[in-house]
């Protein structure tokens, strides 16, 4: 329970940062027992070979969606989708509202997975997944086409740069293990570019455990 409590301020905290840092969202809350539903749903049907987020990193993403109330909604590198789940997850309690969330991971396998447990959350056709690579399958989209975008790889700085060109002025990007000294070396051109004014007004970093969580605001034109 300590934990919890302590979790909660630490969100509050980064919510409060971010308001006095004029990042415009609604001041609501989300309410504690729909999250720890939705929170049991994915610990105890998810198939999880392996995490690395932490109790608070999952809420901090959770809440982040909650206020963004994104439409269109990407992430790149879901893995068995655990993550992709918790930027999903506010979606749960929209029904029918005309937003759409996509996921990419380039291992077939990894992504069967990733489909089978996303469909605890989610039955009708509003997420969708593709095994396809990165590059290819951000093809299929529409220049600013996404408000909300997650990135979890640093495997080509390109992939950055394209899904950069997806999202819309004033959307947010999150980046895992941005604060990782494992990572040290091969995330820095991905920080380098989301704190480069031209392409973003605003980048936080959130150090909130060991990998860290940067949000970065598309610049408007």
């Amino acid at each position: 329970a300590t934990g919890a409590y302590r979790t909660d301020e630490i969100i509050e905290d980064i919510l409060f940062y971010l308001k006095q840092n004029n990042l415009e969202f609604e001041e609501t809350i989300p309410n504690r027992l729909e999250y720890q539903y939705i929170w049991d749903l994915i610990r105890y049907n998810f198939i999880v070979p392996w995490k690395s987020f932490t109790n608070t990193m999952e809420k901090l993403i959770y809440v982040l969606s909650y206020i963004k109330k994104p439409t269109k909604t990407i992430a790149v590198g879901i893995n068995c989708g655990y993550t992709f789940a918790f930027m999903l997850a506010p979606l749960f309690w929209m029904k029918n509202t005309g937003q759409r969330a996509y996921g990419i991971e380039k291992n077939e396998r990894i992504a069967n997975i990733a489909r089978r447990n996303i469909s605890h959350l989610f039955t009708d056709d509003r997420v969708s997944i593709t095994s396809q690579d990165a590059l290819v399958a951000l093809d299929d989209f529409q220049p600013s086409y996404f408000d909300f975008a997650f990135l979890d790889t640093r495997s080509d700085i390109q992939i950055l740069k394209k899904l950069y060109e997806k999202i819309k002025p004033g959307g947010w990007l999150l980046m895992h293990n941005a604060s990782d000294i494992h990572f040290k070396v091969t995330i820095r051109p991905f920080l380098d570019f989301v704190r480069d004014k031209r392409y973003f007004s605003e980048s936080y970093l959130f150090p909130i455990d060991s990998k860290g969580l940067e949000l970065s605001i598309k610049k408007n034109p």
